[in-house]
């Protein structure tokens, strides 16, 4: 009856525990020997690809000593390397062609000697220069005058341009200021005992330490800390919190006030000069920047 149950050890008359441990103790040795088949696999796959390596050493070092014969079909008879007639290797080398003087001397130097499709790309991805050119050569082909005559009518078109820019980026210059006071004065508001203790005393009144508490800068850090701290960490949250809808506006494809300013110049600048190509004078006035003065003069 042993025979017939594969070696399963009779349960009657065990205990319960005893039963269950029996129970448990299969499903383990069935694990670990499906554990061994894998170790023995992924061991045989080693050595496989060992062997497979060293025997393609092998046949490389072979081809490379042995040149055999090999009769084409006109009947030639050449060298050829081993394995050639199975497999060709098609080489292909090219010489780098230097310029020439004569191309040098051609090459363009500025935009005015560039072609107009090449104004075109550079137009398009955002070149003002490229632009600028463009517009000059619209003026140029509108009153049938020359590049030089030209520059009259796009310098009177860059001071329309740049016209009420002054008021348009104030907003922007106070921003650039109040970040320059508040992160540069924040490190002294921090750490300078003095004027801790004059702002403490004017607008804080908390209990200042005690003076062998306040005997380096690091100690008045952690004392003013308890103040600075909400005011550093809400601005930094509020700006964190504009970024974050900044982003999500330009998502949507809204216009931010920068965007803003530079659309409603442009379409400033096509009113105003109904003459011209409206395309060229919009590109004109996206990619030129938001100074009162052009800084390319």
């Amino acid at each position: 009856m042993r025979a017939l149950t594969g070696g399963m050890p009779r349960t009657a008359g065990m205990s319960r525990a005893v039963r269950v441990g029996l129970f448990f103790t299969y499903p383990v040795r069935a694990v670990r020997l499906t554990l061994l088949l894998i170790d023995s696999i992924v061991s045989l796959n080693s050595s496989l690809t060992m062997f497979t390596r060293a025997l393609r050493t092998t046949l490389r070092r072979a081809a490379a000593q042995s040149t055999p014969t090999v009769r084409s079909r006109l009947g030639a008879v050449t060298k050829a390397p081993l394995f050639s007639v199975f497999q060709q290797e098609r080489t292909y080398v090219r010489e780098i062609r230097k310029p020439s003087i004569q191309e040098a001397r051609e090459m363009a130097r500025d935009h005015c000697e560039m072609n107009n499709n090449m104004l075109m790309e550079l137009g398009a991805l955002g070149d003002h220069d490229a632009n600028q050119e463009r517009l000059r050569r619209e003026i140029m082909a509108v009153d049938d005058v020359e590049w030089d005559a030209a520059g009259d009518k796009l310098a009177e078109i860059n001071i329309a341009n740049k016209s009420g820019m002054g008021l348009a980026t104030f907003p922007n210059k106070l921003g650039t200021a109040v970040a320059l006071v508040t992160g540069v004065g924040s490190i002294p508001m921090v750490f300078q005992l003095d004027l801790a203790l004059w702002f403490n005393e004017k607008y804080v009144t908390t209990d200042v330490p005690p003076p062998a508490d306040l005997e380096t800068w690091l100690e008045t850090g952690a004392w003013t800390w308890t103040w600075m701290e909400p005011v550093l960490g809400t601005a930094s949250f509020t700006l964190l919190g504009f970024q974050f809808a900044r982003a999500q506006m330009l998502n949507m494809r809204m216009k931010p006030y920068s965007d803003y300013m530079l659309n409603r110049r442009a379409d400033r600048l096509v009113a105003a000069f109904p003459e011209y190509d409206s395309k060229i004078l919009r590109e004109f006035a996206l990619t030129d920047d938001l100074t009162t003065q052009d800084a390319r003069a």
